[in-house]
């Protein structure tokens, strides 16, 4: 036997059960930038580049490891 689930609902289940068991060790570029004194447009450059080590993407939305360090930046 089948069971379906409209992808609606699915979708609202999947992203509960992101927030409550992924995220946990992870925090948004916002907050990234601030701990590390960069606009948030750069440290989404920088995840996009693969520059940040553990970062992922979920649709729109980055998420980085909370011990991630500032990669090094190539200007003096």
């Amino acid at each position: 036997m089948h069971c379906f689930i409209h992808f609606s609902i699915y979708n609202k289940i999947y992203r509960i059960f992101l927030r409550k068991v992924v995220f946990v060790d992870y925090i948004i570029v916002k907050k990234a930038a601030e701990k590390w004194g960069i606009i948030a447009g750069r440290a989404q450059v920088l995840c996009a580049q693969d520059k940040i080590s553990g970062a992922i993407r979920f649709d729109n939305t980055w998420a980085i490891p909370k011990d991630a360090v500032k990669p090094e930046s190539k200007c003096n």
